[in-house]
């Protein structure tokens, strides 16, 4: 009976994991000296290792990308070894583009100058018919942008080449005119339908349909260069400790559900805190975890629990059992008489108007502590929220900021947003001091623009008078039949009001515009 190999790749983090019947290769094999490479390095060799590891025929089991996948698939038909093949897709499967935008949320909230890295590609177009299309090609974000080069062959075999190569021909015979210089290339041949074909020497031969040209050099760039650019931010960003175990980090490799764990801030001398552990989306049963300290002898934690045994301020890193990477890091005061041990407000934030009052509480555990009456609050910028002793804030002019509430070492706070309340919407595509004519098959869709834009109650809604005549959808009017109405406009809190005349005629229909290039590329 073959071996059954388990591979799992995940192009976001750079790491493939691949079992044996179950059993992980020892550390000096030459699978984990491959485990943190890109596929396409050793994609034609793997198999091959595979079989010198077991000596043995196998079925391999592929957890991964679609397009990994069927590289792969393509590579396994030419292993003699390797009996069958099988893809699984991730349990968290969100695409690489997803992941993208993710990132450049990140850098961008947490203010972080990633110098934006240069992806050079080189095009050798042999088929003059697609070189506008690839003029039209633009990537860049946050953190990457592609810097193409369309170049003959004789230029680039002349010059020195990208790191990425793509070959546009007819003929896969073509490429023999080339030098191979890029570390990763693909070359493209028009064909009845789209497939990856083979790969030889790091080329990745793909015929594609005319009308998929565009997706299948996309899906080129995000199988290497692009992954490439996103793995080399995260290894920068896990140096900053700062935003390393946030959610928002984790989530740009996950291929599985996030195992979460909530510990106390403080935990008694001889009393012990129970411990929450679940996955992020749930999942039938979280996995088993490990904990290392910065300092022995002051807690102790088990799966259920966390115990105080002497006073003192410990860091706890967080693993799952059997990985070498921490998800968490807390720390953990460990106290030795009956003070608070938790503070806990009603909310984690709060949104409020300009001269708004709102009171907070807070509650205290052990309720018996000795030290309430320790109890103080703090707003970290009281030019934007003013709080008083008892707990009442006053929202004072826009903008961000927390309130405090401490007692003796422990604390807990809250995230306060203050904005204005709204002064007017103007609807910027039409004047509604006049009259608006629509024809009967055509919407229109009302520009409405808040002032200020961070209104707290910028929402509005829109309504007709006769549904009849025309209906609302959203911000767009939706002729029903010849008629005159009137469209009211008005804020969430009924601040601003203001009516719109409307009359639908008849007009000749207008021809549709054609899908731009960019289309493409557009967030789904």
């Amino acid at each position: 009976m073959s071996s059954i190999v388990e591979m799992y790749c995940n192009p976001y983090s750079c790491s493939t994991q691949i079992l044996i019947n179950g059993k992980a290769p020892a550390d000096y094999s030459p699978l984990i000296q491959y485990a943190n490479e890109p596929l396409y390095k050793w994609c034609e060799e793997i198999f091959d290792l595979i079989y010198n590891e077991i000596n043995d025929s196998f079925s391999l089991i592929f957890v991964g990308r679609k397009f990994d996948a069927d590289i792969l698939r393509i590579v396994s038909q030419q292993s003699e070894n390797c009996r069958s093949f099988y893809h699984k897709e991730f349990v968290i499967n969100t695409p690489l583009q997803k992941r993208m935008v993710l990132l450049n949320d990140l850098v961008k909230k947490n203010e972080i100058d990633l110098h934006r890295i240069r992806i050079g590609v080189d095009f050798v177009i042999f088929d003059n018919m697609l070189i506008g299309n690839v003029n039209e090609l633009e990537i860049k974000n946050s953190y990457c942008y592609v810097d193409k080069r369309i170049l003959s062959a004789a230029e680039y075999n002349d010059t020195r080449a990208s790191d990425y190569l793509f070959v546009i021909c007819d003929d896969f015979q073509l490429v023999e005119r080339i030098t191979m210089k890029a570390k990763c290339g693909f070359v493209l041949r028009p064909a009845s339908k789209t497939n990856i074909v083979s790969c030889e020497n790091g080329l990745f031969f793909v015929e594609f349909e005319p009308n998929d040209f565009f997706e299948i050099v996309f899906e080129c760039l995000l199988f290497a260069p692009l992954c490439d650019a996103f793995v080399h931010c995260i290894e920068l960003l896990n140096g900053n400790e700062a935003i390393v175990y946030s959610d928002e980090f984790r989530v740009l490799t996950a291929i599985k559900p996030l195992v979460m764990v909530e510990l106390p801030e403080t935990v008694e001398i001889g009393r012990s805190a129970p411990l929450k552990v679940y996955t992020k989306p749930e999942t039938a049963e979280p996995p088993e975890i490990t904990f290392e300290y910065d300092k022995s002898g002051i807690v102790n934690c088990t799966n259920q629990r966390i115990e105080g045994i002497r006073e003192g301020i410990v860091n706890i890193l967080v693993f799952e059992k059997g990985s070498h990477k921490a998800f968490s890091c807390q720390q953990i005061l460990v106290i030795k008489r009956n003070r608070i041990t938790r503070l806990l407000l009603p909310d984690n934030e709060i949104l409020l108007g300009e001269n708004d009052i709102h009171s907070l509480s807070v509650e205290y555990f052990p309720e018996n502590a000795d030290n309430a009456n320790a109890i103080e609050w703090l707003s970290t910028d009281s030019s934007i929220v003013r709080i008083e002793k008892n707990g009442k804030l006053t929202a004072l002019k826009s903008g961000h900021c927390q309130v405090i509430c401490s007692a003796e070492g422990v604390s807990t706070r809250i995230n306060i947003e203050v904005k204005p309340y709204l002064v007017d919407l103007k609807v910027e595509n039409i004047d509604i001091s006049e009259p608006v004519a629509i024809p009967l098959w055509q919407d229109l869709t009302l520009s409405v623009i808040a002032e200020p834009s961070n209104a707290i109650d910028r929402e509005f809604d829109l309504s007709s008078s006769d549904i009849m005549v025309v209906n609302i959808i959203g911000t767009t009017l939706r002729p029903v039949s010849i008629g005159d109405v009137v469209v009211t406009l008005t804020n969430s809190t009924g601040r601003v009001k203001k009516s719109i005349r409307v009359t639908v005629t008849k007009k000749e229909i207008s021809k549709g515009s054609k899908k731009s290039f960019l289309d493409f590329f557009k967030k789904k």
